[in-house]
C-alpha cells in the first residue's frame, strides 16, 4: 500500500485544535487498541475497547492523541470495533469502517451502532482533488424503510495556492431533490497565517446569523489570540459585538503553556476556561490541567495525566478532579500499539501480543486481560524464571476484550517473576508477572 497523502483542511490541525502540543510524529508504529478503565469502589475497571485492524502495511503518520477517542480521521485503520459494557457484560457497540483508494487516501467512512432496540448507520463519502486534499465531504443517514443510504448534507473547500479559503455546507432538500446552500465561511490570510474567519449562516432565512473570528500572533508567529463576534442589528447599522476571546501563552522553550477562554458579558471579560500546560525534561507533554468556570467562579478542576513507553508514544492518559485540594483518579485510557514493519500484523500466523496484567506487582491474585479477534478455546501456561513450567489450563477467549483472572494462592508459588503465555489458533500473548 503506498503511504497515505491524503489530509483534511490544515486549519483543523493548526487553529482551530489548540492543543496541538499532543501531536506525535509515528515512524513504524500504528495503534492497535485503546482501553478505557473507570475507578471504581478502590479499583480499576474495564468498561470500553476500542480495537484497530489494518491490512498491509498502512499507517498513519502524526497520530493526533487529543481527538483520538473520537475516532473521526486518525488513524487510518480498515476496521475499528468498539466494545462496551464492562468485564461481565461485554458486547460489540459500533464498528467503523474506512474504505481508501489506490494511492490510499480516504474516500469512505461508514460507522454502525448496534444497540440493543435498534442499529444506527451513517456513511460519510469524501473526494479529493489532484493534490489529495478534500474537496467535498458528504454525509449520509441509512434509512430502514428504503434499505439505502440518503444524502443528508455535504461540504465544499475551496483553495487558493493548497491554503483553505472557502467552507460551503450544504443540507439536502427531498422536496426539491437538490442541495440548499445553508452555510458559508470564507478564510483570509496575510503572509504571518490565518487573520480571520467570517461565518454567515442561513439555516434560518429570515434571521441570517453572521460571526467572525479574528486571529492575531506574537513575533514568533505563534497564535496570541483568537476573538469571537456576532454582527448584530442596531439602531442605525449592524455592529459587530465581543462574544469569546481565547488567549494562548506559551513558556521560555515557546512549547504552549496557557490557553485562557474569556466570555464577554455585561461590557466585561469574564473567564470561562483555563487550560495549564506542563512538560517533562524531554519536552513531551505529562499533563494538562482544566478548570471551568461559572459566572467567573471556578465550577470544577480536572488534570490528564501522560505516561509515554520506550518509544516516546503516550502509553496512558490518567483523568482526575480535584476534591478537597486531592486528585481523585475518575478514568484512564491505555494505548496498545504495533510495529507495522515488523510484521505484527493481525492477519500474521503467530503473532506476538502482550498481556495486560493487573495489579503488577501482585500478590493474592492477578487479571490477565487480552483482546482477541474471534471466540475460540486457548491454552495458559505459568513458566517460573527458570522455564519450568509450573501450571497450565485450558481457557476461553471471545471476540474482544478477555479477563483471566489468576489466583496466586492456589497455586501455591513464592515470591519472584513468571512468565505467562496464552496461545491461541493464530496469536500468542506474553506477559511477565512479579509475585510479592
Amino acid at each position: 500500500m503506498a503511504q497515505e497523502t491524503f489530509s483534511f483542511p490544515e486549519l483543523n490541525n493548526s487553529i482551530r485544535l489548540p492543543s496541538q502540543v499532543f501531536k506525535t510524529t509515528i515512524s513504524n508504529y500504528r495503534l492497535t487498541s485503546i482501553q478505557t478503565d473507570y475507578f471504581n469502589s478502590g479499583s480499576w475497571q474495564l468498561e470500553k475497547a476500542y480495537m484497530y485492524r489494518y491490512s498491509g502495511t498502512r499507517n498513519h503518520n502524526n497520530i493526533d492523541f487529543v481527538h483520538l477517542m473520537d475516532y473521526g480521521e486518525n488513524p487510518n485503520f480498515d476496521t475499528l470495533e468498539v466494545y462496551g459494557g464492562g468485564n461481565d457484560n461485554w458486547m460489540l457497540a459500533e464498528t467503523c469502517y474506512k474504505t481508501y483508494d489506490e494511492q490510499g487516501n480516504p474516500v469512505q467512512y461508514e460507522q454502525i451502532s448496534n444497540y440493543p432496540a435498534f442499529t444506527a448507520k451513517q456513511l460519510y463519502t469524501y473526494t479529493l482533488n489532484d493534490e489529495s486534499t478534500l474537496k467535498e465531504s458528504v454525509y449520509h443517514w441509512w434509512s430502514d424503510d428504503e434499505l439505502v443510504y440518503i444524502p443528508a448534507s455535504k461540504t465544499s473547500y475551496s483553495y487558493t495556492q493548497s491554503s483553505l479559503t472557502k467552507m460551503e455546507t450544504y443540507t439536502w432538500r427531498e422536496s426539491n431533490a437538490d442541495w440548499q446552500l445553508n452555510r458559508e465561511t470564507a478564510f483570509n490570510y496575510n503572509d504571518g497565517g490565518l487573520i480571520e474567519m467570517a461565518t454567515f449562516s442561513n439555516f434560518i432565512p429570515i434571521n441570517p446569523d453572521v460571526s467572525r473570528e479574528m486571529y492575531r500572533y506574537n513575533k514568533n508567529g505563534q497564535l496570541e489570540e483568537v476573538l469571537y463576534q456576532k454582527l448584530q442589528e442596531e439602531a442605525t447599522s449592524p455592529v459587530w459585538h465581543n462574544l469569546d476571546m481565547t488567549i494562548y501563552t506559551y513558556n521560555e522553550d515557546d512549547l504552549l503553556a496557557e490557553i485562557l477562554l474569556q466570555g464577554f458579558f455585561l461590557d466585561s471579560w469574564r473567564i470561562k476556561e483555563r487550560i495549564i500546560y506542563s512538560y517533562n525534561g524531554t519536552g513531551l507533554l505529562s499533563s494538562e490541567i482544566h478548570e471551568r468556570y461559572a459566572a467567573g467562579q471556578l465550577l470544577n478542576t480536572f488534570q490528564y495525566s501522560i505516561s509515554y513507553n520506550e518509544h516516546i508514544l503516550p502509553d496512558m492518559v490518567v483523568v482526575s478532579t480535584l476534591e478537597d485540594n486531592d486528585w481523585q483518579d475518575i478514568c484512564r485510557h491505555r494505548y496498545s500499539y504495533e510495529n507495522y514493519e515488523d510484521a505484527y500484523f493481525l492477519d500474521d500466523e503467530y503473532a506476538v501480543y502482550n498481556i495486560d496484567i493487573q495489579p503488577n506487582p501482585a500478590n493474592q491474585h492477578a487479571d490477565l486481560i487480552v483482546i482477541n479477534d474471534t471466540s475460540e478455546e486457548a491454552e495458559l501456561l505459568v513458566h517460573d524464571a527458570k522455564g519450568q513450567l509450573i501450571y497450565k489450563k485450558s481457557i476461553a477467549l471471545y471476540n474482544g476484550p478477555t479477563t483471566i483472572r489468576l489466583y496466586l494462592g492456589a497455586m501455591t508459588i513464592s515470591n519472584g517473576e513468571y512468565f505467562i503465555s496464552i496461545l491461541a489458533s493464530r496469536k500468542t500473548y506474553t506477559g511477565k508477572l512479579l509475585v510479592i
